[in-house]
């Protein structure tokens, strides 16, 4: 029998991750791009040693309940890649995203739901520096996402602004504190955050 405690703090991983594996050798100046992920895609430059995780799903970029998984496996297979010295998060087109695909949030099951906060941290949990490049829309989990970089780059076209922290308190899906709590001011506010 698990820790329950155990449990909360790191929910099981889904039986299959669908992602591929970004360490397979490449030639040392190649860019390594691999296709069937759910709207986001990955280009390693080795000689560059570094990582791009691309959402391309645009105009909006809509992040799905299957992406946030893959986007979760792809931050830890990265994080264990040698060749991977830093890792950028950035968007195709005119926006970073406009958030979540509603339905699947509607769809989901109450287990599902308990692994969204540990999904979207991702990132903070990556050894190697996560620098989020965005530029237009930056909403809702995009924002959350963001938050769990290292380093954001927010271009004077951005607009961020999370509504689920007004309306959750700065809480989990599944109740917990959120990891991103002490953002909580600048999150709870429908006016345009200003570039710093």
């Amino acid at each position: 029998m698990s820790d329950p405690a155990r449990r909360i703090a790191e929910p099981d991983p889904p039986v299959a991750d669908p992602v591929p594996d970004v360490s397979a050798s490449a030639p040392p100046r190649a860019s390594v791009r691999s296709d069937g992920l759910d709207g986001f895609r990955i280009e390693v430059d080795a000689a560059q040693e570094r990582a791009d995780i691309i959402l391309d799903r645009p105009p909006l970029n809509v992040i799905t309940m299957a992406e946030r998984e893959q986007l979760r496996a792809t931050f830890e297979a990265l994080d264990a890649d040698r060749r991977v010295r830093i890792i950028v998060l950035r968007a195709e087109g005119e926006h970073f995203s406009s958030g979540a695909e509603i339905r699947g949030l509607l769809d989901a099951s109450p287990e599902h739901l308990t692994r969204l906060a540990w999904n979207i941290g991702a990132p903070a949990r990556c050894r190697q520096p996560v620098i989020a490049a965005s530029r237009g829309y930056c909403f809702g989990v995009a924002f959350e996402l963001t938050l769990a970089c290292d380093f954001r780059l927010v271009a004077d076209t951005a607009a961020r602004h999370d509504p689920g922290f007004w309306g959750r308190g700065a809480a989990a899906e599944d109740g917990r504190p959120h990891p991103f709590q002490g953002h909580r001011d600048a999150l709870a506010t429908d006016q345009r955050l200003p570039c710093l």
